[in-house]
């Protein structure tokens, strides 16, 4: 064991060295340090058995917090959103994210010897629920009136890739430096009031993404909000592996 630990100490500090230059962490680097042969075979070797177990413990704590969050109604919040457009105001309140995402697999690789994660999920539909206000400054000069009610704001197929930075805690992968993108391809809102305070209209409007000016101005909370609960299920997922245990099947290659 001590030897195993000795040649996973090698590993360590080689990986640190690699990734400090490639982040710009080193003030001067005269030569480019390069892994040898056999510490690239070796990385070859323990990384198909690493992201498998990677992806099956990813998929089981989805399936753990989709439970767990759905049961307990844990509901995210949204700060209220002003929207400005010519003369008119809309105030969002009360916004709500109800359900725990699923983040569907279409990748989910290592590359230990950059010490990052390539990634790409497959979200779905993702809703958020609230309140608007509507007032047009214009009308309100010749009439004190408003309109409100409620509010549901749906980003369609939305997918998020990128790269996951891992950092190396004692004997486990801690991810960390998120760069990743979310994309949807278009917005649906619908909205419900009253009138006469007893019938309920209900209109609802699909746009491009780009051009949904109301969902833009909630995507940018949505997007931190899910890059918050990715951190979480990444993070319970890769830190049940120690990197002992991973190297297990190779000591007589460390020897």
């Amino acid at each position: 064991m001590c030897k195993i630990m000795r040649g996973w100490k090698n590993i360590v500090i080689t990986l640190f060295i690699i990734v400090n230059i490639h982040c710009g962490n080193a003030d001067e680097v005269e030569n480019e340090i390069e892994l040898s042969g056999d510490l690239k075979e070796l990385i070859k070797r323990i990384t198909p058995g690493f992201e498998e177990n990677l992806v099956r413990a990813f998929k089981n704590e989805g399936l753990r917090y989709q439970q767990s969050t759905n049961n307990n109604r844990n509901v995210k919040k949204l700060d209220s959103v002003l929207v400005s457009v010519d003369d008119t105001k809309i105030e969002l309140g009360n916004l709500k994210f109800p359900w725990a995402p699923d983040f569907r697999i279409i990748k989910l690789s290592a590359d230990l010897s950059m010490l990052c994660l390539d990634v790409a999920f497959k979200l779905g539909d993702l809703r958020i629920e609230g309140e608007y206000e509507a007032t047009n400054m214009t009308l309100q000069r010749l009439l004190p009136i408003s309109s409100n009610g409620r509010i549901e704001t749906t980003f369609r197929d939305v997918v998020t890739r990128g790269k996951v930075g891992l950092l190396i805690e004692g004997d486990s992968f801690v991810p960390e430096n998120y760069d990743i993108e979310y994309e949807s391809t278009e917005t649906s809102i619908s909205v419900k009031y009253y009138i006469n305070n007893q019938t309920e209209i209900e209109n609802n409007v699909v746009r491009a993404k780009e051009d949904d000016i109301i969902g833009n101005a909630i995507w940018k909370q949505l997007k931190a909000i899910l890059t918050s609960i990715l951190h979480k299920q990444l993070g319970e997922s890769i830190v049940q592996f120690s990197l002992t245990d991973l190297l297990e099947d190779e000591d007589q290659e460390l020897r």
